[in-house]
């Protein structure tokens, strides 16, 4: 079974968590799904040497496709952009689950949708 990369995401602007993801999973979850679809402005290094996640990811959000965001992008963290596929310039969708606590990407989303650009 490969091993899935679930990564704890904090979104790196100024936006309320209600604000961003308001939309629930299930009725017996707090938490929220968003699906955004984009283009990858920037892949940075996070410079967080204790972090999981070596990388940030900036997108430029074209649409909501579920889910409630208002903001015109969407960073979050990866730690191999590379193994997930992803590449400055290039179009997604993300899938991202809203909580109290942050935003977790699968990084392998990308592969297993047959989205990954090599």
């Amino acid at each position: 079974m490969p091993l899935v990369i679930r990564t704890t995401l904090y979104i790196l602007f100024s936006c309320a968590l209600s604000a961003c993801a308001s939309t629930d999973v299930s009725t017996n979850s707090s938490a929220a799904q968003i699906v955004i679809r984009g283009v990858v402005t920037e892949i940075f290094p996070t410079g967080d040497s204790q972090a999981t996640s070596d990388w940030g990811v900036t997108v430029y959000v074209e649409s909501v496709e579920s889910g409630t965001y208002s903001q015109p992008e969407f960073t979050f963290s990866v730690h191999s952009p590379s193994m997930s596929g992803l590449l400055v310039g290039e179009r997604y969708t993300i899938v991202a689950t809203a909580s109290k606590v942050g935003v977790n990407v699968e990084e392998s989303q990308w592969v297993k949708r047959g989205e990954a650009k090599w």
